[in-house]
C-alpha cells in the first residue's frame, strides 16, 4: 500500500496448477517407470480438467566434473506412451575455457509448452538421459482451466498517522479496487479467501 491512496487491481486467469511434487514424496506417488536414483523416471498425471500447459524439471547427479557429451531428455505423451513429444531435447552440459578444480555433481533440466489435452487421460512425463545419470527427483505441473473464476475476498490491514485500519473487498472476476489510506502507510498483513 502507499500514501494517499491505493488502487489494487486484480485480474483472474482461469487457470489452476495440478503438481506432482515438487515434494520427493509427492512425486513418488506418480511415479510410473523407472524411479527416482535411476537412470530414467516416468510421471503418469491425470488431469481433472482440460490442460492448457505442462512445466516440468528434474535434479540430476551428473558427476563431477559434468560429461558434456551426456544429452538429458524430458518428453511428455498426451496418449499413453505411443507418441513422445519434446519438452528438453538433448540438452548437454557445456564446459567454457576456465574451469573450477571441482565442480558440484549436480544439474538441473527444465522446461515448458503449451498443450492441449482433455479431462480425464493420463499425461506421461518421462525423464531420461544417455549417459546412466541417476535423477534424484523429478516434478511436473500440469496447468488446467477452470472455466469462470471463483470469486476472492481480499483484506488489506495496515497502519497509517489515523491508527490501525482494515479493508476489505470482494472481486467477482477482475477488476479495481480504491482503497483509501492516508500517509505513512505500513502494511501489516494481506490476506486472499476464496468465495464460493
Amino acid at each position: 500500500l502507499k500514501d494517499n491512496g491505493t488502487t489494487i487491481s486484480y485480474e483472474a486467469s482461469g487457470r489452476e496448477v495440478l503438481s506432482a511434487g515438487p515434494e520427493l514424496g509427492l512425486a513418488k506417488s506418480f511415479v510410473t517407470a523407472g524411479g527416482f536414483g535411476e537412470k530414467n523416471v516416468t510421471l503418469a498425471i491425470k488431469p481433472n480438467r482440460p490442460v492448457v500447459g505442462l512445466h516440468a524439471s528434474a535434479h540430476v547427479a551428473s558427476g563431477s566434473p559434468p560429461n558434456p557429451r551426456v544429452r538429458y531428455h524430458i518428453e511428455f505423451s498426451l496418449d499413453s506412451g505411443k507418441r513422445w513429444l519434446p519438452l528438453v531435447k538433448a540438452r548437454t552440459i557445456l564446459r567454457r575455457g576456465d574451469e573450477p578444480g571441482d565442480f558440484w555433481s549436480q544439474s538441473f533440466s527444465y522446461g515448458s509448452a503449451d498443450i492441449r489435452a482433455a479431462a480425464g487421460k493420463p499425461i506421461l512425463v518421462r525423464f531420461h538421459n544417455d549417459g546412466g545419470k541417476r535423477y534424484l527427483r523429478a516434478e511436473a505441473h500440469l496447468v488446467q482451466t477452470t472455466g469462470q473464476p471463483d470469486p476472492l475476498k481480499v483484506t488489506y490491514a495496515w497502519t497509517d498517522t489515523s491508527g490501525p485500519r482494515t479493508g476489505t473487498h470482494i472481486f467477482r472476476s477482475g477488476g479495481d479496487w480504491r482503497l483509501k489510506t492516508g500517509r505513512q502507510v505500513r502494511t501489516r498483513w494481506v490476506d486472499f479467501e476464496p468465495v464460493r
